[in-house]
């Protein structure tokens, strides 16, 4: 079946080819692992279908234009992006990406007095077959993990500059005012939404890769290249809203696509954290205008949205901005002020649902137990959130992870 789709994806004829993505959306919904096992014999086809090799003396690919009277080039894209994006959501799932940062605890064992208790005499990691190679000191599955890891180091270097381009031919100029929203088409916003995924998921492989093999470097070697492509091409025009504001908003769209957020929250949240993921160090001098925008987004949306899945998106926003290492976003107060009494000032509101003011109590509490962040403990709005705490105790309702959280700070 790979074979076929393959051989279906780079067929001369564009019906061929636009027949080769229904087959393979059959394919992720029936047999999503068997696709993602031949992840590499189908991800370059994904590169012919938008692309094609430079024929003069500069390397890499250029975008290829799709004249049938059918299929613009956008609304090709638009389906080419749609379905890389969800083949790399299957090729993640299938490297279990999610789960690799949760720490492994073991179960605790409880004794149970009414039936007969049976204990192993040695852990089981010291029993476990550990296999060596008669050839090489390394073994071949390490040999094998970092060829894997080259190689999508180099279709991530290939494609990335191909989204960077799409987008560059489909953004609108830049803006006049910066306190103005870029409106694009629905279409566009499509192709907005599809890169931006598609770049996160990139990502957050690199990431996976770089922590399989952390002297491979690249997630760090991807984000220092593409750092100032990615500001100029995306966040010129930052934020993006569609143009479909007065029409019906629930509907499907001309690609098959439920529309569902003509403002496009989450694709500008997204942005946002692949800016913060680009810039580590960022530089208040230097940047000054488009960490206003991304801070005042963040802002603006986190106090109005009364969407859980947005509010979701936000939280997990604020805990990788206030992360465990020390970074140029909080190395000093100065650049995350505003943002900070705002979340304060958000968890006194009063109409606010207690699943947000769970995450918020959890994101605070986080804050106060990081030492790297001590000059945040010094803001008046955070010491008047922690004269506040032992009134949590003499609320009406406490939840479990409320008291695990105040039982650190005994």
């Amino acid at each position: 079946m790979s074979t076929y789709l393959r051989s279906s994806m780079t067929h001369i004829d564009s019906r061929i080819q636009e027949d080769s993505l229904l087959f393979l959306d059959i394919l992720l919904l029936c047999a999503p692992l068997r696709v993602a096992q031949d992840f590499h014999r189908i991800i370059p086809n994904f590169l012919d279908m938008i692309s094609k090799l430079r024929v003069d003396s500069k390397p890499g690919r250029t975008l290829t234009i799709n004249l049938n009277n059918q299929n613009t080039s956008a609304k090709w894209r638009v389906k080419v992006f749609q379905r890389l994006q969800e083949f790399l959501q299957k090729y993640a799932a299938y490297k279990n990406v999610e789960n690799l940062g949760k720490i492994k605890t073991s179960g605790v064992t409880v004794f149970d007095v009414i039936k007969p208790n049976y204990y192993s005499l040695f852990d089981p990691i010291n029993t476990s077959n550990c296999t060596v190679s008669c050839f090489s000191g390394k073994s071949s599955e390490n040999e094998l993990q970092i060829d894997e890891i080259e190689k999508f180091h180099e279709y991530t270097h290939t494609l990335v500059p191909l989204l960077f381009e799409t987008w560059f031919e489909a953004c609108p100029s830049s803006k006049s005012d910066k306190n103005f929203e870029t409106v694009i088409s629905e279409e566009t916003g499509q192709l907005l939404k599809h890169i931006i995924q598609t770049l996160t998921l990139l990502k957050n492989l690199l990431k996976y890769f770089n922590t399989k093999c952390p002297s491979s470097h690249v997630e760090k070697l991807l984000l220092q290249k593409y750092k100032s492509k990615f500001s100029q091409h995306f966040m010129t025009s930052f934020p993006y809203v569609t143009n479909m504001r007065s029409r019906q908003v629930s509907r499907m769209d001309t690609t098959g696509v439920d529309t569902t957020d003509p403002k496009l929250i989450a694709v500008n949240l997204e942005l946002c954290q692949l800016y913060i993921a680009f810039n580590p160090y960022v530089n208040l001098k230097n940047q000054s205008n488009e960490i206003s925008l991304v801070l005042g987004y963040i802002e603006k949306i986190f106090n109005q949205s009364s969407d859980s899945t947005i509010s979701a998106m936000v939280i997990n926003l604020l805990n990788s901005l206030f992360c465990n290492e020390i970074t140029g976003w909080t190395r000093t107060i100065s650049v995350l002020d505003a943002l900070f009494r705002k979340i304060i000032w958000i968890y006194f509101n009063k109409s606010m649902c207690d699943t947000l003011k769970q995450d918020i109590f959890g994101l605070l509490c986080k804050i106060t137990l990081n030492e790297n962040l001590s000059h945040f403990h010094s803001n008046d709005a955070f010491e008047m959130w922690l004269k506040s705490l032992p009134d949590i105790l003499l609320s009406e309702k406490l939840t479990v992870q409320t008291v695990n959280i105040i039982h650190k700070f005994a």
